[in-house]
């Protein structure tokens, strides 16, 4: 569900950046087959929430690109802006936890251990 209202925006970003006056009305927005868009007022507010459209004062039902919103288009576009927040994000998870070095056992450690397997070994044929 989330994948298919990325696509939509999208979408719907790039037609608004392309569009020549640099608004589009509700009427335009399209889905992946470039029909009208049924619920493009609920696409419309989802974009409005993401901060990269708003409303033109003067008629609520026509839109025009944010700052932000010509940056993502600029930039590639909203689905490589996503998949490019997902990567940070998957970087940032990792980047908390303490990045420890791995220690090598030293040698007198590891012929302590041969010792301690042979004795053992000893002790137990004994009894």
């Amino acid at each position: 569900m989330i994948d298919q209202i990325n696509k939509l925006i999208a979408i719907n970003l790039f037609l608004l950046f392309t569009s020549e006056n640099d608004l589009l009305s509700l009427k335009d927005f399209k889905n992946e087959q470039g029909n009208q868009l049924p619920g493009a007022k609920m696409l419309a507010e989802i974009m409005e929430q993401k901060q990269l459209i708003k409303s033109v004062t003067e008629n609520e039902f026509k839109y025009e690109l944010t700052e932000f919103g010509k940056q993502i288009a600029q930039n590639g576009g909203w689905l490589v802006y996503v998949a490019n927040q997902k990567k940070s994000k998957k970087h940032t998870e990792f980047d908390r936890f303490p990045k420890t070095k791995t220690r090598k056992p030293s040698i007198e450690l590891i012929i302590a251990g041969i010792i301690i397997i042979a004795l053992s070994c000893l002790i137990v044929s004994c009894i």
